[in-house]
């Protein structure tokens, strides 16, 4: 058995004591990294490098004075906690808040059982209430969902379904344009899905005009966009956009397929919440993923039309679903009604897509 089963509690609180919990620094990021690689190695396996490079896109400098990561080290000076916590922005109603978003929450083996953990999110509560951070929301897996809701108070928010199209072989794609061309459909107003190669000033209209069709939705705007898909590394994504004349309706973000299983990931969508714009956008990823990809995925927290339109161009739904949870840092500043209420929220994979 590993010798930390048979530590005593005594001996795991002497070691407790002896860490520093304190806000990152810069010169953290090396050892940061490598934690990272040592924690995360049975399923995310990366070098150092990539876990750095991660590490660097995530926060950007920007968000580091304010302590949005914090980190245990021991007296070595070596990081064997870290909990980061990036700044997003989400609309509720007609109110935007600025949010804690956890990310690479980990502590080194010997000093897991839950009492690091819950001293590093306490220095995030901490953090928050100081810098106006009203609420925190997450997309946990399963291991630090159960640590999450035993020890630090998580409140289910949404479930998010995992609908996927299975493209794999060449008579299910020619069903799928079989299908398509006896259905005869096509958008009543003539918008069409197109492949775009980068973001451009409509992209911050379209946030603009459609953010008040969603009641809780991430704020996503042209900065948004570049920094989370342009700039996120080791990451390609291609761009469909259903459009109008001059107007883009609705997005689709597509991530490559992965080496071991080919499939490809519908990261984002969003735009318009019109029954004709959903159809049209749905059908469009379909039809670019014949014969580019063996499998397309996709997992959101939506309203039953998002679904409806999405089943209706060929996905299916499994079964298969996970958590989003929240937990508030400011009770004044917020309604628990409005953020408990699954039906209010819109979220993609782009939320929680991380390497």
């Amino acid at each position: 058995m590993d010798l930390v089963t048979h530590r005593s509690d005594r001996s795991l609180s002497w070691e407790l004591e002896e860490l520093v919990i304190r806000p990152c620094r810069l010169s953290d990021r090396q050892s940061i990294a490598e934690l990272a690689a040592e924690v995360f190695a049975a399923d995310r396996e990366a070098p150092v490098e990539q876990w750095l490079a991660e590490w660097n896109w995530k926060f950007n400098g920007a968000h580091l004075g304010e302590t949005a990561a914090s980190v245990a080290v021991n007296r070595e000076g070596r990081v064997v906690g870290h909990y980061g916590s990036l700044i997003r922005r989400f609309q509720l109603g007609k109110n935007v808040f600025e949010t804690g978003v956890p990310v690479d929450n980990m502590v080194q083996e010997r000093y897991r059982g839950g009492r690091l953990q819950m001293r590093l999110y306490e220095n995030q509560g901490a953090w928050a209430k100081k810098g106006g951070v009203t609420w925190g929301i997450g997309a946990p897996n399963p291991a630090a969902y159960k640590i999450g809701k035993r020890l630090l108070g998580y409140e289910n928010l949404a479930w998010m379904r995992i609908l996927r199209a299975d493209l794999s072989s060449r008579w299910r794609r020619l069903g799928f344009r079989l299908r398509e061309q006896r259905a005869g459909w096509v958008h009543p107003r003539g918008a069409v899905v197109r492949e775009l190669g980068t973001f451009d000033e409509r992209f911050g209209d379209l946030w603009r005009s459609c953010r008040d069709e969603y009641v809780c939705v991430e704020e996503r705007t042209l900065d948004w966009l570049r920094w989370r898909f342009d700039d996120a590394p080791g990451r390609n994504y291609t761009i469909l956009a259903l459009e109008e004349g001059d107007r883009v309706l609705r997005y689709a973000l597509i991530r490559a397929p992965e080496p071991a299983h080919g499939t490809s990931r519908v990261v984002d969508l969003f735009g318009t919440t019109d029954q004709d714009d959903l159809r049209a956008m749905a059908r469009g990823i379909m039809k670019w993923a014949l014969g580019r990809t063996s499998w397309l995925e996709i997992d959101l927290a939506a309203s039953e039309p998002h679904y409806v339109a999405l089943i209706d161009a060929g996905f299916y739904w499994e079964g298969r679903e996970h958590p989003l949870v929240y937990w508030i840092f400011d009770e004044s500043r917020v309604h628990r009604r409005v953020l408990a209420e699954p039906a209010n929220w819109y979220v993609t994979q782009a939320f929680h897509d991380t390497l």
